[in-house]
Formats: C-alpha cells, sequence, structure tokens
C-alpha cells in the first residue's frame, strides 16, 4: 500500500518536481562540498601540469595512463571537475530560489491587527523573562513597556479580544545574510569555471633594462 502511495506521489510530482527536488537538496550540498574537498586533497597530492617523461618517472607507465585517462594530472581544467562546480551552482540556486520568497515575505510583512499568530510565536527565542515590578507576581503592560526601551527604540501596540501585544524587531533585514554568503560563493565557482576553460597560466623571466613579447604557458610549451 505504501509502495503504491509513492508511486501515486511521484506520479503527481512528475519528472519536473523529482528533478527539482534533487537539486534543492541540502544532502546534495553536502556531498558535493566534501567530493570537491577530496579531490581538492587529491589534487594537491598529486603534481599538475608536470611533463608526461616526470609523471612516467613516478608513477610508472601503466599508473600513468589509468591517471592521465581520468584527467588527474590537470584535473582543475577537466571537464568533470567543471561539471561538479556547475552541479554546485545550480544546486546553490535551487536551494536559494527555493527559500528566498519566504524570508523576504518574512522581513516586509510585519505584524498585522489580528497580532502575532500562534505559529510565530512559536518560532521566535525567548531573549529574556520578566518578573513583575515589587511585590506583585502578574507582569503590566507598564513593566513590558519599559523592558522593551532597554533595547529597542519603538514598538507596535496591538489590543486584540484575547490579549496585548508589544511587538518590537531589530535586524530584520540580517536574514539576508545567508543569501549574501550564497551570492558570494556562486561568483568564486563561477569564476573558477570561466578560469578553467579560458584562463591560463604562464611565467616569463624579464632582466632589468630589458622587455619581452613571449610568455611561456605552464605545461603547454612557448
Amino acid at each position: 500500500m505504501n509502495e503504491s502511495r509513492d508511486d501515486a506521489k511521484a506520479k503527481e510530482k512528475g519528472f519536473v518536481g523529482i528533478f527539482y527536488d534533487f537539486f534543492r537538496s541540502l544532502k546534495l550540498t553536502i556531498f558535493l562540498l566534501i567530493l570537491l574537498a577530496i579531490l581538492s586533497i587529491i589534487g594537491t597530492l598529486i603534481t599538475q601540469n608536470a611533463t608526461s617523461d616526470e609523471y612516467i618517472q613516478r608513477y610508472g607507465a601503466s599508473l600513468y595512463e589509468v591517471l592521465d585517462f581520468f584527467g588527474l594530472f590537470d584535473m582543475y581544467h577537466s571537464w568533470w571537475f567543471s561539471a561538479i562546480l556547475l552541479l554546485l551552482v545550480t544546486n546553490l540556486i535551487a536551494c536559494s530560489a527555493e527559500r528566498f520568497p519566504g524570508v523576504w515575505n518574512q522581513m516586509l510583512r510585519g505584524v498585522g491587527p489580528e497580532g502575532l499568530s500562534e505559529s510565530l510565536l512559536k518560532t521566535l527565542p525567548f531573549v529574556e523573562r520578566l518578573k513583575g515590578t515589587g511585590a506583585k507576581k502578574d507582569l503590566t503592560e507598564e513593566d513590558v513597556r519599559s523592558a522593551l526601551s532597554r533595547g529597542f527604540r519603538t514598538w507596535k501596540r496591538l489590543e486584540t479580544e484575547s490579549a496585548v501585544t508589544l511587538f518590537s524587531e531589530r535586524g530584520r533585514f540580517s536574514r539576508l545574510g545567508v543569501y549574501l554568503t550564497h551570492l558570494s560563493i556562486l561568483i568564486i565557482l563561477v569564476g573558477g569555471l570561466i578560469g578553467s576553460r579560458y584562463g591560463f597560466q604562464g611565467f616569463v623571466n624579464i632582466l632589468e633594462g630589458e622587455s619581452v613579447d613571449r610568455i611561456l604557458l605552464r605545461g603547454k610549451g612557448a
């Protein structure tokens, strides 16, 4: 019975929905980051862009053929490394696109005349617990106002049939911090993709008082 329900849900979602769920998965993000870390270690251990003779002398002809087949001697410019970076870019965009509208609405929505919803109250952390002043055990509105004035400049007073709500908020745009982080990572990844496809590395020796018009490309000769 469970399998038939799962099949029905999969059919209703369709191929596009399943494909989108795959790219917005946090598990995919973690897997790609771990994979890139492992590949970076391999790229550090294996000298990149050396000559064929150096590789054959170090690893032998048979192992050289295997490593060269997988592009491990120039892995940062290989098609599969670029594909992993592109997959991570797609994953970050999909994750951000899914969650950003809700965060944006949270920042702009504020509090309506009906007060704070129970679902929102449950997600708010307790920053400070207040006690009544003097011999009073119950808090008064003046107690809450006094406490709010110490940390906030302004607040809203919302009165409903069941409660009086004093609401104030600070740092609402800090919710965008995670998306700025995602944007910075995307810029680095896209820069790496562009550099791997169209960039080059080279060196040149210039003696004092001389000029040159050629550069030696690393791994590609003159």
